[in-house]
């Protein structure tokens, strides 16, 4: 009877731990990215260590794990055992997860032209103007309210191909979704004549770069005679 019963027990035992050996762990990150191995170590609220088939090691915050699972190996591939871990792999993987593992968390990142809310985005940039066969060129800097808001303000040098020039200063509003809307206003108040202008500019952003077209007014005002200028031109700008 004894016999018997040392008997069901072990094949029970044994029945037990090769359906064990079926299933591998499964660790879901937040990121969405999924690992399946064993995990060989796990320190309680702090990090774990597993192992894959391919022999690598990789170790993970707890921050950054979703969900820990146990399921069977996808087309019941068995999962390489920990044998093939010696010292030197290890080291190799240690350094590989340096390196790489990181990569798999998502980041977000802004272009320089750019920025989030809070920060300041400074740009130099040129404008043609077509009919009065004028240019400019400003030194621009954004203070951005929210991701796509921004304040800007700057000063410039405006020549004409008459020789007349001068030197304003320039406060605007930016919408920026990539395609951007500038609105802004112009004071004059160095050069050959003073007085007011708006400007209304509508471009688009590559990396470091954009290009607009736009359309400027002013009224100014020499010693001699008052006049207005309507002009539009093309704005290319580059931040840094």
């Amino acid at each position: 009877m004894k016999k018997l019963l040392l008997t069901i027990c072990f094949a029970f035992i044994a029945t037990f731990a090769m359906g064990q050996n079926n299933y591998q762990d499964v660790v879901y990150l937040k990121n969405g990215s999924i690992v399946r191995g064993i995990i060989i170590g796990q320190v309680t609220n702090e990090s774990l260590k597993i192992a894959t088939a391919d022999g690598s090691l990789f170790v993970f915050n707890i921050s950054d794990v979703e969900k820990i699972t146990k399921e069977r190996p996808i087309n019941q591939t068995p999962v390489r055992q920990t044998q093939n871990l010696t010292t030197d792999n290890i080291t190799n993987d240690m350094e590989y997860i340096r390196s790489n593992v990181e990569t798999t968390t998502t980041t977000t990142t802004t272009s320089r032209e750019r920025g989030p809310a809070g920060t300041w985005v400074g740009g130099v940039d040129f404008g043609w103007y077509m009919e009065t066969t004028s240019f400019e060129t400003r030194a621009m800097g954004y203070y951005y309210l929210t991701d796509e808001m921004a304040l800007g303000t700057g000063f410039g040098f405006w020549m004409s191909t008459t020789d007349m020039s001068t030197m304003p200063v320039y406060a605007g509003f930016r919408i920026d979704f990539g395609l951007y809307l500038d609105l802004g206003f112009s004071a004059t108040i160095l050069g050959d004549a003073t007085g007011f202008g708006y400007y209304l500019e509508f471009g688009i952003k590559i990396d470091n770069f954009s290009l607009g077209l736009f359309v400027d007014e002013k009224e100014l005002s020499t010693s001699n005679i008052d006049f207005a200028i309507t002009d539009v031109g093309l704005r290319g700008c580059w931040y840094f």
